[in-house]
């Protein structure tokens, strides 16, 4: 009976360190799921606290993967670099890292690198967080993220959430019956904002549609230009006879045969000139004007 009731005892502890009854006989356990690793830590400020959120989790979830306090201690010194680390160095001596517990290396971290007001550092966040043209599920994240650390009831943090949102969102929400607990305000806010965005959508896709029905595409034949003629005559009135239509260009070695001859540049008759004619602008050589074609 003695041996009996101590094999008893015995399973009876077994079961209670499993955490839940043994698999039948012949049957696998089920297969736990690994909880991700953490990302490094350098001492940003910013990426404290969702450092702190992944290495909780993780001790959470595979808490049969570690030992003692030791193993902990290690494995969350493993994911410190640079400052962060460098700030924990001097506890760690030869087998042994000289922290009580992994909450108090915690403690540690956030004395060393996080923000001395963090609260009002959230209000202050908080209270200038705006939508924008960001969906609904964005500017909730972001909400939600400052809205954990501040001491605030579910009635502030329903007018801060309400103060940020979109002009077109307020302006849909006059119309509706609010919701004052938070939870089911958030939820209201997501359905709106889904059917705000699904009717821009749906007008967006019927504008295009009926431009693409209505507009066509004309060719215009292309006519020929009327052939121009060059002239003197301005306005309504005759101009002086154009007495280069028709005539052949000269070329440089005839102009100059010309010139040197005294010979027209139109017809090539010889002509005369007068001497020492001064044009209206006063140059300090007279200009030589051809006169009249001699007669022939």
């Amino acid at each position: 009976m003695t041996n009996t009731n101590t094999a008893l005892a015995t399973a009876t502890a077994a079961l209670a360190n499993a955490g839940g009854p043994a698999p039948p006989a012949g049957e696998r356990p089920p297969k736990r799921e690994s909880i991700p690793k953490p990302q490094e830590f350098d001492g940003s400020q910013d990426q404290l606290h969702p450092f702190i959120a992944q290495l909780r989790t993780k001790f959470l979830g595979d808490a049969h993967k570690f030992v003692d306090v030791q193993h902990r201690l290690a494995y969350a010194v493993g994911f410190l670099k640079e400052k962060a680390y460098e700030h924990i160095l001097p506890l760690i001596d030869e087998g042994n890292i000289n922290i009580a517990s992994v909450e108090a290396l915690i403690t540690l971290l956030e004395n060393a690198f996080g923000d001395p007001d963090r609260v009002r550092t959230a209000e202050r966040d908080l209270q200038s967080l705006r939508q924008k043209n960001r969906n609904i599920p964005d500017y909730l994240a972001d909400f939600q993220r400052y809205a954990a650390k501040v001491s605030w009831n579910d009635a502030a943090k329903r007018t801060s959430l309400y103060q940020g949102l979109s002009a077109e969102l307020k302006d849909t929400l006059v119309t509706l019956d609010t919701l004052d607990e938070l939870g089911q305000y958030i939820i209201l806010l997501k359905r709106v904002d889904n059917k705000i965005r699904a009717r821009a959508a749906e007008r967006k896709g019927s504008s295009s549609t009926w431009r693409s029905r209505t507009t066509t595409t004309t060719m215009t034949p292309k006519l020929a230009a009327p052939p121009t003629t060059s002239t003197t005559a301005t306005g309504t009135q005759a101009g002086p006879m154009d007495l280069s239509a028709g005539r052949r260009r000269l070329s440089q070695a005839q102009h100059e045969d010309r010139m040197r001859r005294g010979q027209c540049f139109d017809c090539g008759k010889q002509i005369t000139w007068l001497d020492n004619v001064q044009t209206e602008k006063v140059t300090s050589e007279p200009m030589l004007l051809p006169l009249v074609h001699l007669r022939q």
